[in-house]
């Protein structure tokens, strides 16, 4: 609870009871915005301990913690443990936007973007964005986000001024965790799994309530974010769509994944990694990103 929660939101939380598992509750005596609220949620206890974000105003699909289980199953574990080291998390959200343009945000449907690039239309893909509309993130990449956004704020090595990622908006942002966790990805080359189904159904939708970035709720500002959820048993409109609605049916390999950049052009995961770290070099962050005594260049 932010220091501001009002009396009604402490009575919610105090006769709320949840019969699933632990629960604690953090209310923050001083204000700490947005950013701090998001990056000071969560922290991995241990390598299989997962995050999963949501905003306040996101609603879920049934079927969310099956596709979560799914991909998690198919990316981090079994024969496939340690193959996929660029992922940094799964989204529930499929975008209809993209915001990282210099030229402003812009309607994106990334079915047409793959099937013109000669992918599968409906292909599940990497992009390096960052999905805080519902999203789940790995305990590794989560620490080191923590890292890094510890190292930007004491401007020991840099000043908090410094553009890290070349010609996209998040620079211009100044509240927000995700401008630093989008120059953490780009410097690593690091990837976020997207589902891609027909009819743009996700695991989640944002129903854009009125808050600290939304100032006014029109339809037309919602339906350009709002996105179907994926329903039991399918059942969504012109045609049912469900978890296996995939390429053979099946999360595709780690290596057959297309994969778009921050500005959903299609790319390589080796093209992504070598702009960061030329990026890196040219910064002189050799070594210092990380508290791990390891060495990351």
């Amino acid at each position: 609870m932010e220091q501001s929660s009002d009396m009604n939101t402490r009575n919610i939380i105090k006769s709320f009871r949840w019969s699933y598992g632990s629960m604690f509750v953090h209310h923050r005596v001083i204000h700490g915005g947005l950013l701090t609220a998001v990056a000071e949620s969560w922290y991995p206890h241990s390598q299989d301990a997962y995050g999963v974000l949501l905003e306040d105003d996101v609603e879920l699909s049934p079927l969310f913690y099956a596709w979560i289980k799914m991909t998690l199953l198919r990316y981090r574990y079994g024969s496939n443990r340690g193959q996929a080291p660029q992922m940094f998390g799964i989204s529930l959200y499929q975008p209809k936007n993209l915001e990282l343009d210099l030229n402003g945000r812009r309607p994106f449907n990334a079915s047409h973007t793959l099937f013109s690039a000669g992918s599968d239309a409906f292909t599940p893909y990497l992009s390096p964005i960052p999905c805080s509309w519902g999203g789940v993130y790995f305990p590794e990449h989560w620490m080191e986000f923590h890292d890094y956004i510890t190292m930007r704020f004491s401007e020991d090595i840099l000043n908090l001024s410094q553009i890290i990622v070349p010609d996209v908006r998040s620079n211009q942002w100044t509240r927000s965790w995700k401008k630093y966790f989008i120059e953490l990805v780009y410097l690593r080359g690091y990837v976020m799994l997207y589902p891609n189904f027909p009819q743009q159904i996700s695991f989640s939708t944002n129903h854009l309530e009125v808050g600290s970035h939304v100032k006014i709720r029109s339809m037309e500002k919602r339906e350009s974010f709002s996105v179907p959820l994926m329903k039991l048993g399918g059942g969504t409109g012109a045609r049912e769509v469900d978890l296996l609605d995939l390429p053979n049916e099946t999360l595709p390999d780690w290596t057959s994944l297309p994969v778009l950049n921050l500005t959903g052009v299609p790319t390589t995961l080796d093209l992504l990694e070598e702009a960061g770290m030329h990026k890196y070099f040219e910064l002189g962050l050799c070594g210092d990103l990380s508290d791990s005594g390891e060495s990351k260049c």
